[in-house]
């Protein structure tokens, strides 16, 4: 009989029961676990309702966007090294191939963008972004460009300070596309630079500041830039 109650009726059963006794981080754990299951479908619909309710019974509102969002951060890292995990898989078995898809660089970036909006905001960075004015078109497979692009933003973004700055600078010619990102963040020392796009490696300075991060994202900029004959150049002042 308890399998076949709804997540609305536990919640209520638990409401009445065990209302003085749950603490905001027993929900949040219920919470995380019914959006995971999803209940065979979508998660973000099947319990999005049921979550929002309990959530409203047992924690005020400052605590709930606070915890909303963290959980919200937490899913999409997870979901950007699954990205990664599936390209490297790909490239390790030599299954991974160009792609010909007709990718807008403007309305890849303006996602990217959107993506990392409260990470930008936390650190109050200044993200600047410089496109030419005729429409940036590509062809690829739209999940290595923005593996590429997210990627370096993401570590443009961890090693810049807070109140620091981020630009993105786009050009394209006849041939090539290129693309700058340039922070003010912590730097590498010169001795460290060939040893950047090596899988797992962290300079020092990542490792004694605790900053995350699996030492994945560079090697695999690398090999998918490389994929389609493109080169990556990283420069420092140490």
């Amino acid at each position: 009989l308890l399998e076949q109650m709804t997540l609305a009726e536990k919640i209520g059963q638990m409401t009445q029961v065990e209302k003085n006794s749950i603490t905001p981080e027993d929900v949040t754990t219920h919470a995380i676990g019914s959006i995971l299951s999803g209940g065979g479908g979508n998660p973000e619909t099947n319990n999005a309702a049921e979550w929002r309710k309990m959530v409203q019974v047992y924690m005020d509102a400052a605590l709930q966007t606070r915890y909303v969002n963290e959980i919200h951060l937490e899913a999409q890292r997870l979901s950007r090294l699954v990205e990664d995990l599936r390209i490297l898989s790909q490239s390790d078995a030599n299954s991974l191939t160009t792609g010909r898809e007709l990718i807008d660089l403007s309305l890849l970036l303006d996602g990217l963008a959107f993506e990392f909006e409260t990470a930008v905001s936390q650190k109050n960075l200044r993200y600047e972004v410089n496109l030419p004015e005729q429409t940036l078109t590509i062809r690829a497979n739209s999940a290595h460009v923005r593996v590429v692009l997210r990627n370096l933003l993401e570590n443009a973004i961890k090693y810049t300070p807070e109140n620091g700055r981020i630009s993105l600078t786009v050009k394209q010619d006849e041939t090539a596309v290129q693309v700058c990102i340039v922070d003010n963040g912590i730097g590498i020392s010169q001795d460290e630079l060939p040893k950047l796009f090596t899988r797992f490696y962290r300079v020092d300075k990542a490792r004694n500041r605790n900053i995350p991060g699996s030492g994945l994202g560079l090697s695999l900029v690398q090999e998918v830039v490389s994929l389609y004959g493109g080169t990556i150049v990283v420069e420092s002042a140490g």
